[in-house]
């Protein structure tokens, strides 16, 4: 056999119905080109490559030639069944070469669909409560055995959620924290409203979520409130002032006609002046 053959990625990482890519390294020993055909072989009995993974057609192998003396790594496409389940899958890229008297070669290797429903997913508070935007952090522990990748979504009606870290990959066992804002519909008064928040962590191959409720407060509900209760106070002020201003008032009036009716008699006309003087 003038060609060799190694793999490069023993295990790949891959989902369900998706395509996944394995590099495979080939040695050329002969002293001329060699051209050979990689295909994939296995996976729950079946051939992958044709798109579906159901083995009904052969995949058309890829053809690869290496100069003599060289070595290539030559990146692999793998057609994931979309029927295959989580855990590590046994498969092998199958190697045929096109020189006489070279037996096909099989290259073993593993492809792994990873879960994250061992992902623990614990948001702080559980209740979240804000006006128009409210801020929440989200605890990611990892309970697998394997490293996962996941991308982190939140969803509820009417409301936007975000992240500042949307993905996150975490090794076994591995805590990390990412914070997240919400940011619900324009309320101006009103009694509070409860939103169930769906958080998501997303894998490749399978998911896991828990729900958080935001109760969310009218922006100006507490403020009118004291704002109405102050206007009641002037208001009750207002009046007080306004009753002791005319009280005060109508008592100077008062006092007035009462010294004019109480200050003797009148002097007497010019008339009665000169009666008494020619009485005299």
């Amino acid at each position: 056999m003038t060609i060799s053959a190694d793999i490069v990625t023993p295990v790949v990482d891959a989902a369900p119905g998706e395509a996944a890519f394995g590099t495979l390294r080939l040695h050329n020993r002969g002293s001329t080109p060699a051209t050979v055909r990689v295909r994939t072989v296995g996976l729950d009995g079946t051939v992958a490559g044709n798109g579906n993974g159901n083995g009904h057609r052969p995949p058309t192998p890829a053809a690869v030639t290496v100069p003599p003396g060289q070595v290539f790594d030559v990146p692999v496409a793998i057609d994931v069944p979309a029927t295959l389940g989580i855990g590590d899958h046994a498969a092998a890229f199958q190697v045929m070469s096109e020189r006489i008297g070279d037996r096909p070669l099989l290259v073993p290797f593993t492809v792994s669909v990873a879960s994250v429903e061992r992902v623990e997913l614990t948001p702080y508070p559980s209740t979240i409560r804000g006006r128009r935007r409210a801020n929440f952090r989200l605890d990611l522990v990892n309970h697998e055995d394997t490293p996962v990748d996941v991308a982190i979504e939140g969803s509820a009606p009417e409301v936007q959620v975000r992240f500042a870290q949307p993905r996150v990959q975490l090794l076994p066992g591995q805590h990390a924290v990412t914070k997240g804002k919400l940011k619900g519909p324009r309320r101006w008064s009103g009694e509070p409203t409860q939103h169930t928040v769906v958080i998501t962590a997303r894998g490749r191959a399978s998911a896991t979520s828990v729900t958080a409720a935001y109760v969310q407060r009218p922006l100006f509900a507490a403020r009118l409130r004291m704002i109405t209760a102050a206007l009641v106070v002037i208001a009750l002020w207002a009046g007080a002032i306004g009753a002791f201003a005319w009280w005060w008032s109508g008592r100077g009036s008062d006092d007035a006609d009462q010294a004019a009716t109480s200050g003797g008699s009148a002097p007497p006309c010019p008339s009665e002046i000169a009666i008494a003087k020619t009485t005299q």
